[in-house]
């Protein structure tokens, strides 16, 4: 995955509790693709990222806002707006809407599991 992630075509896509972010730039709205690849630093950590497969040939990663430092948030959020997924629904093409809500649930469960673990290690 680490390969993956180096890709200069590699891209990520984020989203936080409060919605998923979108590109308002484009003419038909979708959601917010960011190059992992940044100048010789990656944008996130490979260990923040979850592969959520492979679009047109380029690895796409999903990422939690919360879980990016300040500087990294500020990178991945720029030019960007933050919109519910309920909202993101209805502004989107269905496939993105669909990608929108798949990004959500893989986070949110990511972070159920994560919170299962830390709260029952030592039980």
């Amino acid at each position: 995955m680490a390969t993956l992630h180096g890709e200069p075509t590699a891209a990520v896509v984020a989203a936080s509790a409060d919605g998923v972010l979108v590109d308002p730039s484009v003419r038909a709205p979708s959601l917010a693709r960011r190059r992992v690849a940044g100048d010789g630093e990656p944008l996130v950590d490979p260990a923040e990222a979850i592969l959520l497969g492979t679009e047109d040939g380029a690895a796409l990663f999903a990422v939690d806002l919360e879980d990016l430092d300040p500087a990294a948030r500020s990178r991945v959020a720029d030019g960007a707006e933050r919109v519910s997924l309920r909202d993101a629904g209805a502004l989107l093409a269905h496939a993105e809407a669909a990608l929108a809500a798949y990004l959500t649930a893989l986070l949110a469960r990511f972070l159920i599991e994560g919170w299962v673990a830390r709260s029952t290690a030592g039980a």
